[in-house]
């Protein structure tokens, strides 16, 4: 399995306050931790250092994995960019902020895409999962790891080209999210 993040080791990961000026917030996890994980259950991982807000690293992680296994066969779109001041009031919200949010939350997860997507249609098959939280505009009732709710299938459909699509949505956490597995795929 290949992973991204930008936080290398555990405990350096910080995202700026939701709401508000105060001191960054740790998050846990890390490509370190990620790694450690994936290996004690026995298989092989290959951790990547990406940031979201530099389109030079998304391409490069991606050229990574290809180098690396030759091949993605399942890109899970997962990450988020968090900017200090991104949750501000609409009259508040700084359009640099604004433009650096959209710039690593779509452009560069688009050019992840576009970077994985030519090998997988050349192969006949791949699949590609973007997933989104319904806390871009409700804060979470707890924290992801107690929230209540699991995965369930909302709709599917089989487009004319053979391609499916599968929504989902979590029943607890607000989480959703959009698979499209490419002619050819299981």
């Amino acid at each position: 399995m290949a992973f991204t993040a930008r936080t290398a080791e555990e405990g350096a990961g910080r995202i700026p306050p939701r709401h508000g000026a105060g001191a960054d917030i740790a998050v846990p996890g890390s490509l370190a931790r990620t790694r450690a994980e994936i290996e004690a259950l026995g298989a092989r991982a290959l951790p990547v250092r990406m940031d979201l807000l530099d389109a030079g690293s998304v391409r490069a992680a991606a050229e990574t994995v290809h180098r690396e296994w030759g091949r993605v066969d399942v890109l899970v779109n997962n990450a988020v960019a968090h900017i200090g001041g991104n949750h501000a009031r609409l009259l508040d919200l700084d359009v640099d902020v604004a433009e650096r949010t959209m710039t690593g939350n779509y452009l560069h997860q688009l050019a992840l895409v576009q970077a994985v997507l030519p090998g997988m249609v050349e192969r006949g098959g791949g699949t590609i999962v973007n997933l989104c939280s319904g806390s871009a505009t409700t804060d979470p009732p707890a924290p992801p790891e107690r929230a209540a709710g699991g995965w369930r299938t909302r709709r599917r459909r089989r487009r004319s080209d053979g391609s499916r699509v599968r929504s989902t949505r979590s029943t607890g956490s607000g989480a959703s999210g959009r698979s499209t597995s490419i002619p050819g795929s299981s």
